[in-house]
């Protein structure tokens, strides 16, 4: 049996990742959806790349700020608790 997860609990990577190509293909179609999904491999092929744990904080960063602008998310952005792109609403 599958433990109920916390709802303050931040979903995973996985699960975020599938949240966002959901909301891209609702919004935006199927070929935006394989756009995005040519994005995310080309942040995962840097990351597996990198041997240097700095700076693959720093990718998954720039990452992350690319995919939140493709989407037009509206908000901030924070990381690790660490705001990236202010909210300006």
């Amino acid at each position: 049996m599958k433990k109920k997860k916390n709802p303050n609990e931040p979903m995973g990577e996985r699960e975020t990742r599938l949240r966002i190509f959901a909301d891209c293909r609702k919004h935006y179609g199927p070929e935006a959806e394989r756009q995005l999904r040519k994005t995310f491999d080309k942040w995962d092929r840097l990351l597996a790349q990198c041997t240097n744990p700095e700076e693959a904080k720093h990718i998954r960063v720039m990452a992350a700020t690319e995919i939140h602008q493709m989407m037009g998310y509206r908000g901030g952005l924070s990381v690790g608790g660490k705001v990236i792109i202010t909210d300006d609403e």
